[in-house]
């Protein structure tokens, strides 16, 4: 059942048009596969961003004000794990772990009724992606359940940018860069440390004129008004 469950869950995510078809597609499939609820998160720069800034989720707000009330956004230990995930991580609030931390955060789960899960890392993603699945109860999961899981998870990535939700500004960043020289780099590089003219002048032994004339044409080759609009075209705003 479990395969035909999940090639039918396919199906309907390639057949989703908006964000409300997608949406009503997976929890349905998820429940018939033993989960009652799921998160896709796209390209967060950061590892909190995950829970606290989802893409799509079927978690509830109260879940996430908790989670960041308790102090879990910083003392999660499957997260702190999540640059070592391969494929997929499995987890239960059963398992004999000794750490306290881990101890203290399945008691959390516990209490708001979660028991196990499987944890996919979205590799067509660029910056930090993950497919979530929540269980009710503790256990562990068969091999070919947790690779549907997979499947279904890189499948929801694929529509979620169709559908233009979470989308990186990592291309955007890097077609801008590509627009401007090597020296233009440099120059505006410095400038994002807020460095001055006069301050990058000296730096990369240049006239202040030489300086000038290359930010207005960073500014005319970008399309924008100001040295900052031109930081956050090529390096997000830092």
């Amino acid at each position: 059942m479990g395969v035909y469950v999940a090639v039918q869950a396919i199906e309907a995510i390639r057949e989703a048009n908006t964000v409300e078809e997608l949406k009503a597609a997976l929890p349905s499939s998820l429940e018939q596969l033993g989960f009652d609820n799921f998160g896709i998160s796209c390209n967060k720069k950061e590892a909190d961003e995950l829970v606290l800034d989802p893409t799509l989720t079927t978690l509830s707000d109260a879940f996430r004000q908790d989670y960041e009330r308790l102090g879990w956004v910083r003392n999660n230990p499957l997260l702190d794990e999540f640059g070592n995930i391969p494929v997929y991580r499995t987890w239960s609030v059963d398992a004999d772990r000794p750490d306290r931390q881990f101890q203290e955060y399945a008691e959390f789960l516990t209490d708001i009724g979660m028991g196990s899960g499987i944890v996919v890392p979205l590799a067509k993603c660029p910056l930090m992606s993950v497919f979530c699945v929540e269980a009710p109860t503790p256990g562990a999961f068969p091999l070919d359940l947790v690779q549907q899981v997979a499947i279904l998870g890189n499948a929801t990535a694929i529509k979620v940018e169709m559908l233009g939700l979470g989308a990186s500004d990592v291309a955007d960043e890097s077609a801008a860069l590509r627009a401007l020289s090597p020296q233009q780099v440099k120059i505006l590089k410095w400038a994002a440390e807020g460095k001055s003219n006069t301050d990058i002048a000296t730096i990369l032994n240049l006239s202040k004129r030489g300086v000038a004339y290359h930010m207005s044409e960073i500014l005319r080759k970008l399309g924008v008004a100001s040295r900052a609009q031109a930081v956050s075209a090529c390096f997000g705003g830092r």
